[in-house]
């Protein structure tokens, strides 16, 4: 089932792509940027994804040694 769940985001993501070629500027700042829409938005999601995981490590971290102390 996740095989076919993979599978399937990978192929929306493709699509997305292609689909979405038009170039963009983004400007924060002194930085600017230059890419295709999806490409930019693609990225934000996965900026997204990795800041999540880092705003629960600490959480996680306590919860593991709580059990950890719990268990002996």
């Amino acid at each position: 089932m996740r095989t076919i769940l993979a599978f399937a985001l990978a192929l929306i993501t493709v699509l997305f792509a292609f689909e979405n070629q038009n170039a963009m500027d983004i400007k924060l700042g002194p930085y600017e940027i230059h890419g295709s829409v999806a490409v930019i938005l693609i990225g934000t999601f996965i900026f997204g994804i990795i800041t999540g995981i880092v705003a629960t490590l600490p959480s996680s971290y306590k919860r593991r040694k709580m059990l950890r102390t719990l268990s002996d």
